[in-house]
């Protein structure tokens, strides 16, 4: 009787890890728009974050539109070469529902450094402070910057890039634009709960 009841739980077992692959295979696109993770194709995290002048702000904020999700550090020379050109970018297709957030990982202790830099440069987009780099590392896995993430009006991630590239080509630019032309999908009273992150 045990002999048989073992065979018969290692028989259920069996069929489980056989049916359960099945099942996720046949859900791909569902799994994408319920978990929310740093990948093209899946929603991007929400988050929430400060300014330099300490008001909250969150990524869900921002839906509705193209978001240029950017990672960046003072200390970072490729960062720094690449800024002055994303806020060229932001001023040219601001008026198409684009914005660009540039998320610092500077240490906390590098306040007084970013805001002398931010006073300089006078860039046109948003700036967000990640001193302990819950946003950067946990929840968009970044692990090299410059990063940078095109999160579509929907909340999905489009495309990532990681490195120093020039958003000023024609090419880069047209890219974006096509993402920023893509049909945005009808709202519906359950669509904002749906692609917010876990």
């Amino acid at each position: 009787m045990k002999k048989a009841l073992i065979v018969l739980t290692a028989l259920a077992l069996s069929l489980v890890s056989v049916v359960a692959p099945c099942k996720a295979d046949s859900s791909k696109e569902a799994a994408k728009k319920k978990d929310a993770l740093p990948w093209v194709g899946h929603y991007a995290p929400d988050f929430k974050l400060k300014n330099p002048d300490g008001k909250e702000v969150s990524l869900s904020d921002y839906r509705g539109k193209v978001v240029f999700l950017n990672f960046w550090a003072i200390w970072c020379q490729p960062c720094l070469l690449e800024l002055p050109v994303l806020d060229k970018l932001n001023k040219d297709l601001k008026s198409e529902d684009f914005e660009v957030i540039a998320v610092n990982t500077d240490h906390a202790m590098a306040i007084d450094q970013i805001k002398q830099y931010l006073k300089a440069k006078n860039f046109s987009f948003s700036v967000l402070l990640d001193p302990a780099s819950k946003v950067g590392y946990q929840s968009y896995f970044v692990r090299g910057i410059p990063v940078n993430f095109i999160i579509d009006r929907d909340g999905v991630i489009a495309k990532r890039v990681q490195g120093l590239y020039d958003w000023s080509h024609p090419s880069m630019k047209a890219e974006i634009i096509k993402i920023i032309e893509k049909p945005h999908k009808k709202k519906t009273k359950n669509h904002k709960d749906e692609k917010k992150s876990p």
